[in-house]
């Protein structure tokens, strides 16, 4: 800004900052291919019955031929494991959530995704949210992200110029993906209506006040009883015009 400011550019120039995503400290790190091998489950850790791709704070289960015995199988072991989060099948499974709730189904999408659990306790230096992650090279007590929690899915932008109000904070429902049809908005480019993501009118010069902004959250639920618990899980998601955001997802276990 003293950059721009100096060069007389400031009152010309938009300037958007945002980050890719949060974070969380690592809790807790689990190997679920190792898992699924003891469980019986899977035939070897890189057998291909099962491809486990798991990095961070979410894995993806590819099963071969899409076996769903084996599908079911595995999804009510990981149903009972503590470390699983939320849950989501392309087969219809029960207690899972289906995959098109994430609007994360096609072609190539595994058999099953689940999110690793996660809590709202603080790390030693006082940050809320901590979560379950793949085994890999971030230790414990570090952070990481990549899950359905609200302290990784929830990240930061700031924008400040001629066209951007100043001085609020606007906690309407957005996403990265809102980005581009803002930006080509300012520039008095078209669209064609062919971009996902809205434009963020609220906070335009001239535009609506975020607390007059129409916004409708849904809530998806699901639960299996196994043996002595119930697996039961809940994904929020919110809408704001036409477009659609992912809130957070988590999971629980009843006795």
């Amino acid at each position: 800004m003293e950059y721009l400011r100096d060069r007389g550019l400031d009152d010309s120039t938009d300037l958007l900052i945002a980050s890719d995503h949060g974070h969380s400290t690592v809790s807790q790190t689990v190997d679920i291919a190792d898992q699924l091998v003891l469980a019986g489950l899977k035939e070897q850790n890189d057998s291909t019955d099962v491809l486990v791709s798991a990095t961070g704070g979410c894995a993806l289960l590819y099963f071969r031929n899409h076996e769903e015995a084996k599908i079911q199988a595995v999804a009510e072991y990981l149903m009972a494991q503590e470390w699983c989060g939320s849950l989501f099948t392309n087969p219809t499974i029960s207690g899972a959530i289906p995959m098109s709730k994430t609007r994360d189904q096609n072609n190539r999408s595994p058999d099953i995704l689940i999110s690793f659990q996660w809590s709202n306790e603080v790390n030693s230096q006082g940050i809320e949210g901590t979560a379950a992650f793949a085994k890999g090279d971030v230790p414990l007590g570090a952070g990481s992200h990549g899950s359905i929690s609200p302290y990784e899915i929830r990240n930061l932008l700031v924008a400040v110029g001629p066209d951007f109000k100043n001085g609020i904070s606007d906690k309407t429902p957005s996403g990265i993906v809102d980005l581009t049809p803002t930006i080509l908005h300012i520039l008095g480019l078209s669209t064609n209506g062919s971009l996902d993501g809205r434009v963020l009118t609220e906070a335009l010069t001239g535009g609506p006040d975020p607390k007059d902004m129409s916004c409708e959250t849904y809530t998806t639920r699901a639960s299996r009883t196994l043996g002595g618990q119930t697996f039961e899980q809940e994904l929020c998601t919110s809408r704001v015009n036409s477009a659609e955001y992912l809130d957070w997802g988590r999971a629980q276990r009843v006795r």
